[in-house]
């Protein structure tokens, strides 16, 4: 049986919400949305696209704002 720590996002958005500060400072630092895309699709069995990201970085966003709100 895998550990938690074995197991890898199964799509785009589960493997944004876990790397979301790695791609935020990536972003900081000047990378663009496309460089971005390469490297995750090179690392994990789906497909990445810059259009992809965008809106998974979006709705991750979206969903950080809305549980901080909740929770002041």
């Amino acid at each position: 049986m895998n550990k938690p720590a074995d197991l890898k996002p199964r799509n785009l958005s589960a493997a944004v919400r876990l790397r979301l500060n790695e791609i935020e400072n990536w972003l900081d630092r000047g990378l663009t949305r496309h460089e971005i895309a390469e490297i995750l699709d090179s690392e994990y069995s789906f497909s990445v696209t810059a259009k992809g990201l965008e809106m998974a970085l979006y709705r991750t966003r979206q969903n950080r704002k809305k549980c901080i709100a909740q929770y002041t």
